[in-house]
């Protein structure tokens, strides 16, 4: 399993991380709706912008800004207040709502379930999240990030259910525009469990299941798993981590490598290899101020399904671009971030992505890359973790593109 744990098709993630090393501890739950107008302003705010300005606006840019002004003014007014108590902060619970490549204008639910750590270890957080699109995209997912054992057990899951209409685009980085149009109901479990060798290095196994049926909107050609099925795999993953915080890391290192094998004898409809190879770096320039730098790569072998071939997602690597867009067996993602803290729970950042996939990992070259360029905003939903809201809008693929999502893209 990836560190980074963008779901489904769609646009709309979250990254479940750890917690600080530093312990947030307290002796009673906290649930803060305080926000603009009372008990429910957020909510009340949120809902009152989008009727008043959703029907004014003609073009998808502009459509796309309103909606993102709505959306950010009803989740900072309903958790404006969650961060105020001096009760430590258990919960984030708001409305998701905004605007992708993919799905347009969604609407939806969020929860953040914060679990206090033993004494300098990490913290662990539960994040759920359920949302709807205008196109008939559907998807419910929960995503445990949990530490135990003061840090020496660490586990990462993922239960996803979803029903998401979505493209199928031509294979290959220079893919012409010119997707089919289908139907996937199914869903996705995916664990990891790591132990802890020393302070930074842990090692441990990785399981996944899952199963989609998919139904076509046109005749199609030949499309490797063009009906879904399951997909069963097993294998394992190794972790570097020097980071002072992994949700929102200033300084140190992170270095993640997994492998995973999916087989007719475990279960699986098609055999197929997977493998990944993740490195990020830390560093802090000035006292608000630090640059993130990150590198991908995604090798997949076998005879895999088309829905499970390397991609950049859109949320995380290559931000804005439609989840799909280009695929094929092999990925590279290269990142650059600068990340800058502003007044009270707000941070900016600037930042580049380049992703390209190819058939033969000798075939990726630096000048084959597809360049996303953005800037964003950044709202502590819980500043002693370090637990950002990501509002994230790029230059990307000839075309703007927004992501609106919970938890740093890395």
């Amino acid at each position: 399993m990836a560190h980074s744990l963008p779901v489904g098709r769609g646009a709309f993630g979250i990254r479940p991380s750890a917690a600080p090393r530093a312990p947030v501890s307290g002796p009673a739950d906290h649930v803060a709706w305080r926000g603009w107008g009372g008990r429910h302003g957020g909510v009340a705010v949120w809902a009152s912008c989008l009727r008043q300005v959703l029907p004014r606006a003609r073009a998808p840019l502009a459509r796309a800004a309103l909606v993102g002004v709505a959306a950010w003014a009803g989740v900072v007014g309903t958790a404006q207040g969650q961060a105020q108590s001096g009760a430590p902060q258990r919960w984030s619970v708001l409305p998701a709502l905004g605007y992708t490549t993919e799905t347009t204008v969604f609407v939806g639910g969020m929860a953040v379930r914060y679990l206090p750590p033993a004494a300098g270890a990490r913290g662990s957080s539960v994040p759920a999240v359920a949302i709807a699109s205008v196109k008939g995209q559907y998807q419910a997912f929960i995503a445990p990030d949990l530490y135990a054992s003061r840090g020496r057990w660490h586990a990462q899951g993922r239960a996803v259910l979803r029903r998401w209409p979505a493209h199928a685009y031509p294979r290959g980085n220079d893919a012409p525009d010119e997707p089919l149009e289908y139907e996937s109901d199914g869903f996705d479990v995916e664990m990891r469990l790591e132990r802890g060798l020393s302070r930074a290095v842990s090692l441990g196994p990785t399981a996944r299941v899952g199963w989609e049926d998919i139904r076509w909107h046109a005749v199609r050609g030949a499309v490797p798993g063009a009906d879904g099925g399951r997909h069963v795999g097993v294998g394992w993953a190794a972790a570097y981590d020097t980071r002072d915080n992994a949700n929102e890391a200033h300084t140190g290192t992170y270095v993640t490598a997994s492998a995973a094998a999916y087989a007719t004898a475990l279960g699986s409809d098609a055999s197929f290899q997977t493998g990944t190879v993740q490195a990020r770096h830390y560093l802090r320039l000035a006292e608000n101020t630090s640059l993130a730098l990150a590198g991908d790569l995604q090798m997949v072998g076998g005879h895999p399904p088309f829905t499970q071939w390397s991609t950049p997602d859109g949320v995380c690597l290559l931000r804005g671009i439609e989840n799909g867009r280009y695929r094929d067996a092999h990925l590279l993602s290269l990142q650059a971030e600068c990340r800058r803290a502003l007044r009270g729970p707000w941070g900016a950042r600037f930042f580049v992505d380049a992703a390209q996939v190819a058939p033969r990992l000798r075939s990726l070259a630096p000048g084959d890359m597809h360049l996303a360029l953005g800037a964003g905003l950044r709202y502590a939903l819980n500043p002693a973790q370090r637990y950002n809201l990501r509002l994230d809008a790029a230059w990307v693929n000839g075309g703007p593109g927004f992501v609106f999502n919970a938890g740093e893209a890395f």
